[in-house]
């Protein structure tokens, strides 16, 4: 999720997403909006797929067919 944040900074930063994906959290211990949606999605992500499905699909660039 560290890479997913730095990913979606630089995005916002070539204007690809909105300028608030850019922006600092406030204080040491808080998070940005940014780190919630990804929670989100991931949650939603794992809630619904089965978990080899999502694993042959984040593997899918490295693995062989078997």
């Amino acid at each position: 999720m560290m890479g997913a944040a730095r990913v979606g900074y630089s995005m916002s930063r070539d204007g690809l997403l909105p300028a608030w994906f850019r922006q600092d959290s406030p204080g040491p211990q808080s998070t940005d909006p940014d780190d919630w949606i990804l929670g989100v999605v991931s949650a939603v992500l794992a809630g619904l797929f089965n978990i080899e499905e999502v694993a042959q699909l984040t593997n899918i660039g490295i693995c062989w067919p078997s």
